[in-house]
């Protein structure tokens, strides 16, 4: 039983360094790194159009020289001091004094703020904490970009789909229509079938429209994440679209 529970606890802590830690440069592509996919091109086109993207590089630049400053910000509180030492300076100008004091002319005395020393360490610490939430704001970022351009690429790819089946539709449903009012012209088929055929193609006219409409949408909503033109980015990302 105890060599079980031995076992079971050695698993549990290989098991625990198995957990897999998010790599953000890949999460979104770095500028000078050839996206692998096309989804990851729209992401990095993204990223990189991105103003807040731009901003928190900035906030995180900020820290980092805040964070500098805090190290060497204990220097300003170190002050010095100088002054002549008239006892010693009257041993030069009267060598015949009895009084002989065998110290500096210059007197330099040095001050710091001990309070200053007590919270250098916390105050360090602090201003690295800033950095590294910095750091995490953009990574979080990074994360929710991916997923609103992935999401959007994708709804984007389905409207189109939904189009081609809803003018697939349309087409079936028109050439029914024309079929069944050439049976009724020639008594074949009775009013009420041509009654129905009418309502399911005026139908599929509204799906079609509705789904072109939906494209237009989903296109425009995945522009503003991608910062440009969609057909461009295809056009660019045609190589991609090769690989996929």
């Amino acid at each position: 039983m105890k060599k079980l529970s031995i076992l079971t606890f050695t698993l549990m802590i290989a098991l625990s360094g198995l957990a897999q830690v998010t790599d953000f440069n890949k999460i979104v592509p770095d500028e000078e790194t050839r996206p692998k996919t096309f989804e990851d091109y729209l992401v990095q086109l993204a990223w990189t159009n991105n103003p807040q993207s731009k901003i928190l590089g900035h906030e995180t630049k900020i820290a980092e020289l805040e964070s500098d400053l805090t190290k060497r910000e204990w220097m300003k509180n170190l002050q010095a001091q100088w002054n002549v030492n008239e006892i010693s300076l009257s041993n030069i100008v009267y060598p015949d004094n009895d009084l002989f004091v065998a110290i500096p002319i210059w007197n330099v005395t040095a001050t710091l703020n001990l309070n200053t020393v007590a919270n250098r360490k916390k105050e360090i610490e602090a201003s690295k904490q800033k950095v590294e939430i910095s750091k995490q704001s953009t990574n979080m970022l990074k994360l929710q970009l991916r997923a609103m351009v992935l999401e959007r690429y994708h709804t984007f790819n389905s409207t189109k789909d939904i189009l081609k089946i809803a003018t697939e539709a349309e087409q079936n449903a028109s050439e029914n229509s024309s079929l069944l009012k050439e049976l009724f012209n020639e008594g074949k088929v009775n009013f009420e079938d041509v009654t129905r055929a009418d309502l399911a193609y005026t139908n599929a006219r509204m799906a079609k429209v509705n789904a072109e409409t939906d494209i237009k949408i989903t296109k425009i909503a995945l522009e503003e994440l991608i910062g440009v033109k969609y057909e461009d980015a295809e056009k660019f990302g045609k190589s991609y679209k090769k690989e996929d």
